[in-house]
């Protein structure tokens, strides 16, 4: 009831690609400060204090010349956009492009960020380590899931459409099975 109805909702907040796809939503401020009384939001320290802090590295990698030409003709189209969900939709491609080229219909390939994660990967693994790996997009974390699997790592993978229920399950299996190598989640299933 907080919201009118899916419709409304979605045509109030959806971003749609050119196939009437969702990609994203707009407003998202807007929805988070409405539903912000019915979550309950806690920080890592007051319920898992055993885990470390968390280690940043900022691994900075260079497109390959192909990658910088599509990324450029994807930049260069959205300076001719006009209306503010196409603008969105553009930036939106542009997200789904540095995350990995192979989201966006004009490039085939992975491309040099996977190149860069699967050669960290192998080195983390290697040193028997377990890794958590996040996408902002589901249909990047279902490729990564195959990808890891292809390369030997045992993986699960949670994303939006996994049950709430099936969840805390999936999170056991991580931490107690020794044989699973990577948990690959997008950002709804975190």
């Amino acid at each position: 009831g907080l919201f009118t109805t899916r419709g409304k909702f979605l045509e109030t907040h959806a971003i749609r690609d050119e196939w009437n796809s969702i990609v994203g939503y707009m407003h998202v401020d807007e929805i988070r400060e409405t539903i912000k009384p019915f979550f309950l939001r806690r920080l890592k320290e007051e319920v898992a204090k055993e885990l470390p802090e968390k280690i940043f590295q900022n691994v900075y990698v260079n497109l390959s010349p192909a990658e910088r030409k599509v990324y450029n003709a994807i930049k260069d189209r959205s300076h001719s956009i006009t209306e503010e969900s196409e603008a969105i939709t553009a930036v939106l491609r542009a997200r789904q492009f540095c995350d990995a080229p192979v989201l966006v219909d004009e490039y085939p390939e992975f491309g040099s960020k996977y190149e860069a994660c699967m050669e960290m990967l192998e080195e983390v693994i290697g040193n028997g380590h377990k890794v958590l790996v996040f996408s902002m997009f589901e249909q990047m974390v279902d490729r990564l899931y195959v990808a890891f699997e292809k390369n030997g790592w045992k993986s699960l993978k949670v994303t939006g459409k996994t049950k709430k229920k099936d969840r805390p399950a999936i999170a056991r299996q991580f931490n107690e099975d020794p044989t699973i190598d990577i948990c690959v989640m997008d950002e709804a299933g975190a």
